[in-house]
């Protein structure tokens, strides 16, 4: 529109009160606008960082920080991959999240990925060569998935969860998305 002005610098890097740590999420932003409005030309879209674009497709390596809602979550600040190596803490850590986030709707699964070390195949029977994964660097260790039925429940526990203290340490949760947490995608 002919009055828009943008936004102070202070706020060029928020959309709708999330703060965008990648810059190709406006990208993408841009894409799902196009998206929605059928690709026509003359869509203002925000192109760049406090600016104003014609709507375009998302970039190939869009990785979305700014995500939709979706019923997966990824909890981060929790653990430590030390936490994780001992058996009986690893269940006991993932027991006490699953009951704590069953606080706020049905939760299907919480997946913790571990250092590869606790990890190794549980069947030391065979006689192929666990050590020629030890000190390879598994995807996602230190972060927490809970997937839950519905969009709304995880909305839901991300508003209650997001910003607690654990362990000393200041929570942040995010949605996930669900194609990446299906094909065990726990990388970034």
């Amino acid at each position: 529109p002919a009055d828009y002005k943008p936004p102070p610098p202070h706020l060029a890097n928020y959309v709708a009160g999330q703060q965008i740590i990648n810059t190709n999420a406006l990208a993408g932003l841009t894409g799902l606008l196009a998206q929605a409005t059928g690709g026509r030309e003359g869509v203002a879209g925000l192109g760049a960082v406090g600016g104003l674009g014609t709507a375009q497709a998302a970039p190939a390596n869009y990785n979305a920080t700014v995500m939709m809602p979706t019923p997966v979550l990824v909890l981060l600040n929790m653990v430590t991959p030390a936490e994780l190596i001992d058996d009986d803490e690893y269940h006991d850590i993932r027991t006490q999240v699953g009951q704590e986030c069953e606080k706020f709707g049905s939760v299907v699964s919480v997946v913790i990925p571990r250092p590869n070390d606790a990890a190794n195949n549980e069947d030391d029977d065979d006689d192929d060569d666990d050590d020629e994964d030890a000190g390879r660097s598994i995807p996602g260790v230190g972060r927490i998935f809970v997937r839950y039925e519905t969009e709304l429940q995880a909305k839901a526990a991300r508003s209650k969860l997001h910003g607690r203290q654990f362990g000393g340490n200041t929570v942040e949760v995010r949605f996930y998305p669900v194609s990446k947490f299906e094909a065990k995608q726990y990388g970034e």
